[in-house]
């Protein structure tokens, strides 16, 4: 309840003159009263520091949301390949809605993409985390435009930065991860502007075509 309050003064309710105060204290009650594992109140603080230009606390709330959901989206989003145990299940089933870890995803992006005073490194990482995050939510359901799209960005986030001061094999490597990733972000492209062009005659069409198979590893 107090996230979806601090979520209305962040929109609707931004003009009210003390709105942000109204959304500090919001989001202040709900880390304090939320269950343990439940990523709501973190995620509505990374969406508030953001909103304030407080970007690094912004990557420390939503690195936190992720945390709590990290076993079952990396279950989810490998396909949950071979038998899972009773506890892997359990994390499968306590993962948020679809349209959580959408935001979710999206806030991971914005933070590995355009926040000050992130390393490379913490950068890539919630890039990778955003990969995740999206590949479970594609396990779920792939028929949704905008998922394809945030997916293709959260490849392109987790570009390898490399300098001069590397070694030749470790220059090598990061150019190759940078490719594949940029190759995941064409495919990704490619899906999405296959479900946005003109139906055609072939009801079988879209389901025939021989998709490239992503790795969300």
């Amino acid at each position: 309840m107090y996230c979806s309050i601090a979520e209305l003064y962040m929109t609707d309710l931004c003009d009210y003159p003390s709105a942000e105060t109204a959304a500090c204290t919001c989001v202040e009650t709900a880390l304090k009263v939320s269950p343990p594992n439940m990523p709501d109140a973190y995620q509505a603080g990374c969406n508030l520091r953001l909103s304030q230009n407080r970007g690094y606390e912004g990557c420390v709330m939503i690195n936190a949301a992720y945390k709590m959901m990290e076993e079952g989206v990396q279950i989810q989003a490998s396909g949950g390949d071979g038998e899972l145990s009773e506890q892997q299940m359990k994390a499968v089933e306590a993962l948020p809605d679809y349209a959580f870890r959408t935001q979710t995803g999206k806030l991971l992006i914005e933070c590995a993409s355009g926040v000050e005073g992130v390393s490379d490194e913490e950068r890539n990482e919630m890039g990778q985390k955003a990969v995740q995050v999206l590949g479970s939510c594609m396990a779920e359901n792939d028929e949704i435009v905008e998922t394809w799209f945030l997916l293709g960005c959260a490849f392109m986030s987790t570009e390898v930065r490399y300098s001069d001061r590397d070694s030749d094999s470790a220059a090598t490597a990061q150019r190759h991860a940078s490719r594949t990733r940029r190759r995941h972000a064409c495919l990704c492209t490619l899906h999405l502007m296959l479900y946005l062009s003109p139906p055609t005659d072939d009801p079988d069409e879209h389901d025939s075509y021989p998709w490239p198979r992503i790795s969300f590893d």
